[in-house]
C-alpha cells in the first residue's frame, strides 16, 4: 500500500560522493552531527546506526527517522566507494600540481566550458579561472623575490671580494619553501581544491582515469540489484558534486541493460552541486558515457531532481546538467532547483560560507539554520518519494 501511494516506510539510499579522497567515515560523521541539528528544527528524530563495511565497494549504516506526523521511515544508507580511486590520482601540492592546474585551465577553454560559463554562469567562469591565476601569481611573485635576493646576494658578495655565486646562489634554496608558502596562501584563498576538481574533471574526461568508468559500471549493478530487491518503497540514488557523473552514468548503464528498471516508480535520482555539463564537454570521445546519459535523459519514469546554487563555486550553477551532450530531453528533465542557501542560513553564517567556498559546496548535505526550504535529510529520509517532495517551480528557483 505504501508503494502504491508514494509513501515511504523503507528506503534504500545509494550515495555517491564527489571527487574526494575522504573515506565514508567523513560522510557518516556528517549524518551523525547534522541530522540531529536539522531534526531539532523540523521535529524529526533520527536514530543513526554505526558505519559498517558491506563489500569491496560499499559501506553503510542504518537510519530510522521518526517524523512529527507519526511516520516512521527506515533507511538503508549505502555509501558507494570510489574514494580509493580518487586517492590514487589525487594531486599533491608541488610543481606538478601547478602544471596540471595550467593544463586543466587550458582544457576548460579548449572544450568550451569557459565559453558556456561566460554565457550562462559568469561567476563560474571567474572561479574556474582563479586556480591558474592565483597559482601563477604566486609563482611569479616568489620568482621575482628570489631573483631580487640573488642579485642582492651577488652584489654583496662582490663587495666583500668574493665570487658572485657565493651570494647569488644560496637564495635559490628559497624555492624549497614554495610548497609550505603555497599552503599558507591556499588557506586564505582556497583555490587548491578547485584546481583538483578541474584536474579530476578534465583527466577523467580525457580518458586518463579509466577506473572511474569501470567503477560506475559496478555502481550500475548495485542499482539494478537494489531495484530488483523487494521490500523497498523507494530506491534513491544520491550524488554530490563530481559524483554526479558517476551516479548518472551508472543509472544510465543500468537502464541500457534493463529499460524496464524503475517503471514501478520506485527508483529516483537526486543530484546536488554537480559538474555534469563540464564533464560532458570534456568527455567528447566517451561514447559509452553519452549513451548512458541519453538513456537516463529518456527515462522520464525515473524522477530526477537537480540542485545547484548560484554561489557555489564548485558546481556548474545555472548551466543545464545535460548541456554539452546534444541529446533530446523533456523540458523538465531534470527538474532543476536552487537550495537558496541565503534563505536557509543566518546572515553571519551565510557570509562566512561565501568566504569559504569548500564549506559552501558541502552545505547541500549539512543542516541549516531555519526549517523551511531545502532539507537534505528530509529528501533522503522523508516519508514520501522524491517525486512528491519536488518543490513547485518558483518556490526554490535560482
Amino acid at each position: 500500500m505504501a508503494a502504491q501511494s508514494g509513501q515511504v516506510r523503507r528506503r534504500r539510499v545509494l550515495y555517491v560522493a564527489g571527487y574526494d579522497p575522504a573515506s565514508p567515515k567523513k560522510y557518516h560523521r556528517i549524518w551523525t552531527e547534522h541530522a540531529p541539528r536539522q531534526g531539532a528544527l523540523t521535529g524529526v528524530r533520527y536514530d543513526i546506526g554505526e558505519l559498517k563495511p558491506l563489500d569491496e565497494i560499499s559501506s553503510g549504516w542504518r537510519i530510522v527517522a521518526e517524523h512529527p506526523g507519526g511516520e516512521r521511515v527506515e533507511i538503508d544508507y549505502v555509501f558507494l566507494h570510489w574514494f580509493d580511486l580518487v586517492r590514487a590520482v589525487w594531486p599533491q601540492d608541488g610543481p606538478r600540481l601547478y602544471l596540471r592546474t595550467l593544463r586543466a585551465f587550458v582544457d576548460y577553454h579548449r572544450s568550451g566550458i569557459m565559453a558556456l560559463a561566460r554565457a550562462e554562469a559568469p561567476v563560474i567562469e571567474l572561479t574556474s579561472s582563479m586556480p591558474a591565476l592565483v597559482a601563477s601569481g604566486f609563482v611569479l611573485v616568489l620568482a621575482l623575490l628570489i631573483a631580487g635576493l640573488c642579485v642582492s646576494g651577488g652584489v654583496l658578495a662582490h663587495g666583500f671580494g668574493w665570487p658572485w655565486p657565493v651570494g647569488a646562489l644560496p637564495p635559490l634554496l628559497c624555492w624549497l619553501l614554495a610548497v609550505p608558502l603555497w599552503r599558507l596562501v591556499d588557506q586564505r584563498l582556497p583555490v587548491g581544491w578547485l584546481a583538483r576538481g578541474m584536474i579530476g574533471v578534465t583527466d577523467a574526461g580525457r580518458g586518463d582515469i579509466p577506473g572511474f568508468a569501470e567503477r560506475a559500471r559496478a555502481f550500475a549493478r548495485r542499482i539494478a540489484e537494489a531495484a530488483a530487491e523487494p521490500g523497498w518503497d523507494e530506491v534513491l540514488v544520491v550524488a554530490h558534486s563530481m559524483g554526479g557523473q558517476q551516479a548518472c552514468r551508472a543509472l544510465g548503464r543500468a537502464l541500457i541493460d534493463d529499460p524496464a528498471l524503475g517503471v514501478d516508480g520506485r527508483v529516483s535520482l537526486l543530484t546536488l552541486g554537480s559538474l555534469l555539463p563540464f564533464y560532458s564537454l570534456s568527455a567528447t570521445a566517451d561514447e559509452d558515457y553519452r549513451q548512458e546519459m541519453a538513456a537516463l535523459a529518456a527515462a522520464g519514469h525515473i524522477p530526477w531532481l537537480d540542485y545547484t546554487g548560484p554561489n557555489d563555486a564548485g558546481c556548474s550553477a545555472a548551466i543545464h546538467p545535460l548541456a554539452g551532450l546534444d541529446i533530446a530531453a523533456a523540458e523538465d528533465r531534470p527538474v532543476r532547483r536552487s537550495p537558496r542557501f541565503h534563505t536557509l542560513l543566518e546572515p553571519g553564517h551565510y557570509r562566512a560560507l561565501k568566504r569559504q567556498p569548500l564549506e559552501m559546496h558541502f552545505q547541500y548535505i549539512r543542516s541549516n539554520d531555519v526549517a523551511d526550504g531545502f532539507d537534505f535529510f528530509r529528501l533522503t529520509a522523508g516519508p514520501e518519494r522524491l517525486a512528491r517532495m519536488i518543490p513547485a517551480a518558483g518556490t526554490e528557483a535560482a
